[in-house]
């Protein structure tokens, strides 16, 4: 892989049979980025497969970030794109080139989107330099967008996607959802959408149509802060018995509202997930308690080939009786090899947390654990 950090490395690079190649531009002043003489050396590089771009913290205006679009839109070889656009100011029209550059990327394999910490303006207030002053974003939008454009990627397997903190809500997620069930071929989807306005339409949704995904093995999503009510552990829990290929999940759901009953409802859906082998379950501060221990212990007992289990319940009202209901449906599981647990802030004594770990530790076959209580 080709490496540069400077435009005199990008001019001097083998472009006729560079394949592979790794752009970083991160922490550069905007200034010292001439995006005319970037835009016009990557579109030579005619055999690239793999590209590798970084330009978080540079504060790219408008037209910076068009020239970029401008070179991706020719790039219509790429298998692997890696983009990180960390803390920068962009326009919904960025979004929308961007889009129409991956629209035509048919030959793409993974797709891997960084926009943490970003604004996403409406291009008037961009022009206007309102976004000193104001906060406007319009996520909603552009999260729709992306979806129109990853929806023509039909041979795409690899999907990650980080947009924290955009505004987006339900309608957006919904556009995106049906947008991306056109990508038959996807078996890994990575999305994070901390603190955004998913609620319970939008998870219906967007579980709704990652169940169409019938080669699906992977699924991480963060949903931590997204308005989420107790009903939507139900509206996840229906869709789940279509994820027949689904070895991996992880969710995080931490401050929402599920409550015991959402937790329930959640886990009795996920028990009939029996190829799950790795389970990652964040459900920090949700007013979880005994019905919601009950459960756990039903739901992991049910998951036959899961060895590596991992479990945040901080900040809720569990008993000391709730933490051996758990346990003893772990005792039930036969493969079980890793086991991460967060307790932190429960109504549960130090004295009874040391035993807890020992009686843990006979678990068969169990290598690795790592229980935290305090």
């Amino acid at each position: 892989m080709v490496e540069a950090i400077t435009f005199e490395k990008l001019q001097e690079s083998n472009k006729e049979n560079t394949t592979n190649l790794f752009l970083d531009l991160a922490l550069k002043e905007s200034k010292d980025i001439n995006s005319n003489e970037y835009s016009a050396e990557l579109i030579k590089f005619t055999q690239l497969q793999t590209l590798k771009l970084n330009l978080s913290c540079c504060e790219l205006n408008s037209e910076q970030l068009k020239d970029f679009a401008n070179a991706l839109n020719q790039l219509n070889k790429l298998q692997y794109l890696k983009i990180k656009l960390v803390e920068n100011v962009l326009t919904e029209s960025n979004f929308k080139d961007l889009s129409d550059s991956i629209s035509k990327m048919t030959d793409l394999n993974t797709l891997n989107l960084n926009f943490e910490q970003i604004k996403i303006l409406n291009d008037h207030y961009f022009n206007q330099n309102v976004f000193k002053n104001s906060e406007v974003n319009v996520g909603n939008n552009s999260f729709a967008m992306l979806g129109q454009g990853i929806s023509n990627c039909t041979k795409l397997k690899n999907l990650k996607i980080v947009l924290r903190k955009s505004q987006i809500e339900s309608e957006g997620i919904n556009k995106f959802a049906e947008a991306i069930e056109n990508c038959k071929e996807l078996q890994s989807i990575d999305i994070d959408l901390f603190e955004n306005k998913t609620k319970n339409q939008g998870i219906n949704q967007l579980f709704q149509s990652m169940s169409k995904l019938q080669k699906l093995k992977k699924l991480k999503l963060d949903l931590v802060k997204n308005e989420l009510k107790s009903a939507a552990g139900q509206l996840i829990a229906s869709h789940l018995p279509k994820f027949t290929e689904l070895n991996q999940l992880y969710l995080q759901l931490r401050e929402n509202t599920f409550s015991c009953q959402g937790t329930s409802d959640l886990l009795n859906g996920i028990k009939n997930l029996k190829n799950l082998e790795v389970l990652c379950l964040g459900l920090t501060n949700n007013d979880i308690a005994k019905q919601g221990a009950i459960a756990i212990a039903n739901c992991v007992s049910s998951l036959n080939n899961l060895y590596n289990f991992t479990l945040y319940l901080n900040q809720n009202k569990l008993l000391e009786e709730d933490m051996k209901a758990i346990r003893s449906g772990l005792q039930k599981l036969l493969n079980l090899t890793n086991l991460t647990f967060y307790f932190n802030g429960n109504n549960i004594t130090q004295q009874f947390a040391d035993k807890y770990i020992i009686s843990i530790n006979k678990i068969r076959r169990l290598v690795y654990q790592d229980l935290h209580f305090q």
